[in-house]
Parts: C-alpha cells; sequence; structure tokens
C-alpha cells in the first residue's frame, strides 16, 4: 500500500528528522532525480519554489519506518500573458 506526503507538511514536525534520514537513503536510477530530492527540494519548499511530495510505503510506515518510494515535484511559477500574444478562453 501506498500513501502520498506533502513535504511541507513534515517539515517543523517530530518526523521532520525520520523523513530527512528517509531522503539520505533514497536512491534513484536518474541520479539529477536523486540529487534534487537529497539537497535541494526541503530549501526549494521553503522559498515556495516548489511543492514535492512523497510517495511513502504504507506498510513500512506502520512498522515504525519511512520508506521513499517515489516522488514528484510540482514548481511554481506564474504566467504572465501580455497583450502581444494570442490565446483563446472557453
Amino acid at each position: 500500500m501506498l500513501f502520498t506526503a506533502p513535504l511541507g507538511a513534515i517539515i517543523g514536525t517530530d518526523a521532520e528528522d525520520d523523513i530527512k534520514e528517509a531522503i539520505d537513503v533514497f536512491i534513484c536510477k536518474d541520479k539529477d532525480v536523486e540529487v534534487f530530492l537529497k539537497h535541494k527540494a526541503i530549501d526549494f519548499e521553503m522559498r515556495d519554489k516548489s511543492r514535492t511530495y512523497l510517495i511513502l510505503d504504507n506498510d513500512a510506515f506502520v512498522r515504525g519506518t519511512m520508506t521513499i518510494l517515489a516522488y514528484f515535484t510540482l514548481s511554481l511559477k506564474s504566467l504572465e500573458f501580455r497583450d502581444t500574444i494570442s490565446y483563446f478562453f472557453r
């Protein structure tokens, strides 16, 4: 079983140390993906540059271990539409 946990909701709680440990042992075939989670995700979360959601193993969580199976990050960037750009809204 899986569940999704927003990284921002964990930062500053009693579970922060546990999630940092889980991030430290996270391994991915794509090293850029791994490096982002380990070195940038928390900083980007704190600076409102992105939102990261962790996919955790519920069975491991019940046993008292945080195991990150995957994650996804959404970038927070506003788009500016200028009058010179044509666009259509329905």
